[in-house]
């Protein structure tokens, strides 16, 4: 993700943080791309969603 947002290597680690299992998509469309989903936990159970 930090690819497609056009972030220097050195803030790689920087937020936000990408929980495991969430769901990243990018859409690239002739030479374009467009983040439509950074991260997104909605799929979690609502419990998980605080940690």
């Amino acid at each position: 993700m930090a690819h497609f947002e056009g972030r220097p290597l050195e803030w790689l680690w920087d937020p936000p943080y990408i929980h495991p299992v969430c769901l990243n998509l990018v859409r690239v469309s002739e030479g374009k791309r467009e983040i439509l989903l950074h991260g997104d936990i909605g799929h979690f159970p609502e419990e998980w969603r605080g940690q």
